[in-house]
């Protein structure tokens, strides 16, 4: 049985189905936690990793990860908050490649909440006393100068907010590929060749 049937025609279901995905990622373990973050450096070259999925709002269409400022990807969403996310989930042959505008909450109170429920194991990323990326002498260089105070860690927290202008999803299935993009700016819904 086709799991995606009820988006084979409809494509407000399809829209729908796309945000229940979303949703259901937030739960560790699941297909769509971790997603690829794809912006561009100030060469102007593409730069892709993978983030935690923290915050999803549908009705707000907006999606949210945590990072830390001194990382490169901070900069370059400073320069160029154009960005593109893509969430991939083999089992259900299902992607959504997703397209908006970052916003950066840092050292507001935004950040502020959001840094304030995080588990004290996740903590220890942003009390860290050197910037991710950085070079070290040893695996081990990291842990050898220490972590930095919470405070350290608070101004090191950063909630990035992407404000989703598209959405492109592709299903594969054995009957037919189907895809289609769902846009925001302006509000337009159509079915794409896959």
């Amino acid at each position: 049985m086709d799991p995606h049937a009820a988006t084979e025609h409809d494509l407000s279901a399809v829209e729908a189905a796309a945000w229940d995905s979303l949703v259901a990622g937030l739960a560790p373990g699941t297909a769509f936690h971790a997603f690829t973050l794809a912006t561009v450096t100030a060469a102007g070259g593409p730069a892709a990793r993978t983030v935690i999925l923290r915050d999803v709002d549908p009705s707000a269409r907006t999606l949210g990860f945590n990072t830390d400022a001194r990382s490169g990807k901070f900069g370059e969403i400073g320069r160029e908050p154009r960005v593109t996310l893509l969430f991939h989930d083999p089992a259900a042959r299902l992607q959504l490649r997703i397209e908006g505008e970052a916003r950066l909450h840092h050292e507001d109170a935004v950040a502020a909440a959001r840094c304030a429920v995080i588990p004290e194991k996740g903590r220890w990323v942003y009390r860290q006393a050197c910037a991710p990326g950085i070079e070290l002498a040893s695996r081990d260089g990291a842990a050898r100068l220490g972590l930095l105070s919470e405070t350290a860690a608070s101004a090191h927290f950063v909630f990035v907010s992407v404000c989703v202008h598209q959405i492109d999803w592709l299903y594969l299935a054995d009957t037919g590929n189907r895809r289609a993009r769902i846009g925001y700016r302006p509000p337009a819904a159509r079915w794409l060749a896959p």
